[in-house]
């Protein structure tokens, strides 16, 4: 299986933790979940996950693309993030008096309280022995767990590395980690998987110019002709034209002491 770029790069946890700093500007996860959020959400409050007088917490909030719409479905949400920018732009996008943003490492920031569920959208790290042991030592009931199972945008900037020589890839998250894990520690879970039909149209130029930035948050790559050479097949006109159908994982269960 081929490095997931952070490895190739020689990322070590508090570089990794900068570079998503960096990102905020740039991130797209929002954009290529499209309504898949929302699928979940109305999933994890049909099944009894999560109600309207849940005190919840988010480990890797990000910007908001599930603290938003949960706090409109339960009581409070805790949402943690190492990034200020993240944090600040959650902020600037919904400032509802329920959610209660927290700065740190999900595996080290100090806890005052246990909750009736924690939820993990996208964090990194956050399949681990310790990261799901550390999500059930937050709780009194569930532990969630959101993850990717194919984000085409993955696809095109593999092979953009490719490009530049660099043989990465994003396919570890289709290894089944997290279900081996789980399996490990004696836990009962269950999975359910979401999808959506993206299509994205925008100028060439933002994109290229957007690409160019996200690359350069690794070290000093000058990626523009690998990019231009990979995003060209979708660019006609000065458009930029993309469709794909993303996948995501759902994995919800409950710690062995609930």
């Amino acid at each position: 299986m081929s490095e997931h770029p952070f490895e190739g790069e020689g990322f070590d946890r508090d570089r990794a933790i900068r570079f998503w700093d960096d990102l905020a500007d740039y991130y797209e996860g929002g954009t290529m979940q499209a309504d898949i959020p929302i699928k979940i959400i109305d999933h994890l409050e049909e099944n009894g996950i999560i109600g309207k007088g849940s005190d919840i917490i988010e480990y890797g909030c990000g910007p908001g693309t599930y603290t938003i719409p949960l706090s409109e479905r339960v009581h409070t949400i805790t949402c943690v993030d190492t990034s200020d920018k993240m944090l600040s732009m959650l902020s600037e996008r919904c400032a509802s008096n329920n959610i209660i943003p927290l700065k740190g490492d999900f595996m080290t920031v100090p806890l005052s309280r246990r909750y009736d569920a924690s939820v993990m959208s996208l964090c990194p790290g956050s399949g681990s022995k310790d990261a799901i042991l550390r999500a059930e030592s937050s709780v009194t009931g569930w532990c969630v767990h959101i993850m990717w199972l194919v984000n085409c945008w993955d696809d095109v900037a593999a092979s953009i590395w490719k490009e530049l020589g660099k043989d990465y890839s994003f396919e570890q998250r289709k290894s089944g980690i997290m279900e081996s894990n789980l399996n490990s520690l004696g836990r009962e879970y269950t999975v359910r998987e979401f999808s959506t039909d993206l299509h994205i149209e925008a100028s060439a130029k933002d994109v290229i110019e957007r690409e160019k930035k996200r690359f350069a948050l690794y070290g000093p790559y000058d990626a523009e002709d690998a990019i231009r050479k990979v995003l060209g097949k979708y660019i006609e006109d000065g458009r930029f034209v993309y469709d794909c159908t993303n996948r995501m994982k759902l994995i919800y269960w409950r710690p062995a002491a609930c």
